[in-house]
């Protein structure tokens, strides 16, 4: 009871070393035992959700459903199975501080950090929920004794998954019936109301018909009272002769990257009741002296408005994919002359030239598969963050000409020389051993490249940028250009798949805040930025997520109105450019459009400038980069095509830059089963995954 004896199993052959013989019938102490979902986090944490499911009549059975709420548990989650608060939530196994959470602040938490409609609790997990109840009280309503006067409280559990499929746990018969001060009022009203709904049913059912409920039934419209809904009537069965079926219950799976608001629709709001449908009453015919009930179902009503956190960005002055006068914005006439003279000042600005292994801290060569012509490096910037170095497959070739000419890009050193300062930096000062080195090693480059930098996983829960930062940075080749690639800016909340930084202070949180004008703010900014500035990039790509699509919801923002928590308005589906980049966001939003879009009213759209607290913008303000973040759209799409899109948008940006070849397709060798959080339990793929080169 309350959690007692559970634990946590790595595995059947681990389950069977301890419990041998459980399934023989001599077998006195009885195991179950369930399959370990890869659950949804809040902040880090795993929770469960608990329903109520109340019979509140046994004579005529009248069945009804409650919210519950869900309870965290105490330490963050991590595949230690070890940490048993880790793993287990139920009561005993935890604090009553900061564990209980209304429905309404998980579903906030779940849209703001996983992506989760804003309506998933009301909509989606109720409606499922509401029939799970129906069917496990049908089932056994056969050994439900009949007595006047005789009521029963159960408690269902649930876990939620990481793409939102709803899992029961358990029903509870003698749950615990108790107010903790986490939801104080929410546990005193949900006991008050029903003590209050059996005592009235039990003993004066006409107190509780009202205008907006003159009866007692579950359909059309579904009947309310004091937040418990009824699920199932017998007197209504009855009077319709249809007789539940548990073989015709259908539950349809919901997955957070496709939801459908078909299969998950939400029930009608109370509507005027249908007068010819019938009458149904809670005692004997002929027993005149109790009023008919019945109940109009049509759930609880449109959910309420939800302060949350959508997107980044500020306002702008761009449209929506759909003008004002109803004429398309997109796709957009560029300024070819404006784009090549943003390339022109982007990528032709002064560079230096390091060594990874001289500036950072525990780097190592890693092996692509793509020969002795590529040499990436992996160097450590933050625990558990890393970053990629990939030179030009043509760098022995550039350098060769850099040194013969004295182009542009001759090195910088510290007496601003260029060739003879550089000699002075060979690869002993790096400490790699020359003669057994590997020849990617061996070739110390003595020319500097223009530096593109792609970024992802400032927001953990954004995923799709993290999935497309691991393939660049795994599969592509490019040419005249230093490829950097950070795929997880934000490891811990990648890890967790929450949108902040676990364990710090709130004002820190949220790490696309944490570089304002007046100075970076957390240890995490502080290790960021220590590595931007030491790559200094001409290129800087921040790959993010929004909710919604800003081309249908940038109407709803109010000039100064707030852009962190506001529940109708995101910035999905465009691209934020700087201002000299601005006509190259519109050649991207054109390219990812007719690539991967086929309803206009979801065209990305280009727009200025990046959010001023975010490491985007500080690029922007400390080397002149040409920057972009990309933001597409979570809400209602795919993970592999909000991957691909990201990839088209950034292979766009490359392409107009002169970086790679005019014909190069960021989707190639992208497959949907790579489509997933490298290192997440329902993932193939790992994390880092790396091919080590010994030194």
């Amino acid at each position: 009871q309350h959690g007692a004896g559970m634990q946590v199993r790595n595995g059947c052959r681990e389950v069977r070393s301890e419990h041998p013989s459980c399934a023989a019938e001599s077998t006195k102490k009885k195991v179950i035992i369930m399959p370990y979902l890869d659950p949804a986090l809040m902040g880090g944490h795993k929770f469960d959700v608990r329903s109520f499911l109340l019979v509140a009549s046994t004579d005529p059975q009248l069945v009804f459903y409650h919210d519950g709420f869900a309870r965290k548990a105490n330490s963050l989650y991590t595949s230690d199975l070890s940490d048993r608060n880790a793993h287990i939530t139920n009561a005993e196994s935890q604090s009553n501080k900061d564990h209980f959470f209304g429905f309404k602040s998980l579903q906030d938490i779940l849209h703001r950090e996983s992506g989760f409609p804003a309506d998933y609790m009301t909509r989606v997990f109720r409606q499922h929920a509401m029939k799970v109840e129906n069917f496990v009280f049908q089932v056994s309503r056969q050994f439900i004794a009949r007595r006047k006067g005789m009521y029963q409280i159960f408690a269902l559990d649930w876990i939620i998954d990481s793409k939102g499929g709803i899992h029961m746990l358990e029903a509870n018969s003698n749950p615990l019936v108790t107010v903790f001060d986490d939801l104080k009022e929410e546990f005193t009203e949900t006991w008050d109301g029903m003590t209050d709904l059996v005592l009235r049913i039990q003993t004066n059912p006409a107190s509780l018909l009202s205008s907006a409920y003159p009866r007692m039934a579950t359909a059309p419209k579904r009947y309310v009272y004091r937040d418990w809904a009824l699920i199932f009537n017998e007197l209504e069965e009855k009077a319709s002769g249809d007789t539940y079926n548990p073989c015709k219950l259908q539950l349809p799976v919901f997955d957070v990257s496709r939801d459908d608001d078909v299969a998950f629709p939400a029930e009608p709001e109370a509507s005027s009741t249908d007068s010819e449908a019938p009458e149904l009453v809670l005692s004997e015919p002929d027993d005149d002296q109790r009023p008919a009930l019945d109940l109009d179902a049509g759930g609880q009503g449109a959910a309420e408005e939800l302060t949350l956190d959508l997107g980044d960005g500020d306002s702008s002055s761009s449209t929506g994919a759909q003008a004002h006068n109803g004429k398309r914005e997109t796709p957009y006439e560029v300024d070819v002359e404006a784009i090549q003279k943003a390339v022109e000042q982007g990528i032709t600005q002064p560079c230096v030239e390091f060594d990874p292994f001289e500036v950072f801290q525990h780097c190592v060569v890693v092996n692509r598969g793509f020969g002795p012509s590529d040499r990436t490096v992996r160097c450590e910037f933050t625990e558990g963050g890393h970053v990629y170095i990939i030179d030009p497959m043509n760098a022995d070739q550039l350098s060769a000409a850099g040194a013969a000419n004295g182009d542009a890009y001759a090195p910088q050193n510290e007496n601003g020389g260029g060739e003879e300062g550089e000699e002075n930096g060979n690869a002993e000062n790096a400490g790699v051993d020359q003669e057994n080195a590997e020849p990617a090693v061996q070739n110390q480059r003595r020319h500097c490249f223009p530096v593109v930098m792609i970024t992802a996983g400032v927001h953990g829960n954004e995923l799709a940028g993290i999935v497309a930062a691991r393939h660049i940075r795994k599969t592509w080749r490019v040419n005249d250009a230093r490829l950097v690639v950070v795929e997880r800016l934000n490891p811990r909340g990648a890890e967790k798949r929450g949108r902040y930084i676990p364990k710090t202070a709130k004002k820190e949180q949220d790490l696309n805040r944490n570089f304002p004008k007046s100075g970076l703010v957390g240890d995490l900014a502080q290790d960021i930025w220590a590595m931007v500035y030491k790559i200094k990039p001409h290129v800087f790509v921040d790959c993010h997520e929004g909710w919604g699509f800003y081309g249908k919801l940038r109407a709803n923002y109010v000039k100064g109105g707030p852009l962190v928590g506001n529940p109708k308005f995101s910035k999905g589906s465009s691209v934020i450019a700087s201002p000299s980049a601005h006509q190259i966001a519109k050649f991207m939003a054109n390219r990812v459009n007719e690539e991967t879009v086929t309803d206009h009213s979801k065209d990305f759209l280009a727009i200025v400038p990046p959010i001023e607290t975010g490491l985007a913008n500080m690029v922007m303000r400390e080397f002149g980069s040409l920057v972009a973040v990309i933001e597409t759209t979570s809400g209602g799409q795919a993970l592999a095509l909000r991957a691909r899109q990201q990839l088209v948008v950034v292979g766009t940006f490359m392409s107009a830059l002169g970086i790679v070849p005019s014909n190069f397709d960021g989707r190639a060798g992208f497959a949907d089963a790579d489509a997933c959080v490298a290192g997440a339990n329902s993932c193939h793929l790992q994390h880092p995954d790396d091919t080590i080169v010994p030194q």
